[in-house]
């Protein structure tokens, strides 16, 4: 009930003053989703690389694998 009436409310306040509470609510979300953001950079886990030996050196042949692709 207490959004209807806010909303109401609002309908009858002058444009520049709406514009305002706009402006003041997409800050407010702004803040929010860059919030967000880092919380989910931080959780994330750290990418590793592991090594592994092919037992011999493996020089590709570019001419070939373009060749190969249709390139």
């Amino acid at each position: 009930m207490i959004v209807q009436e806010t909303i109401g409310q609002l309908k009858n306040i002058p444009v520049e003053e709406r514009l305002y509470l706009m402006e003041i609510l997409l800050n407010s979300l702004k803040q929010d989703i860059n919030n967000l953001k880092k919380k989910s950079r931080s959780k994330s886990d750290k990418f590793t690389v592991e090594t592994f030996d092919l037992g011999q050196d493996i020089s590709p042949d570019r001419d070939i694998i373009y060749a190969e692709r249709g390139f």
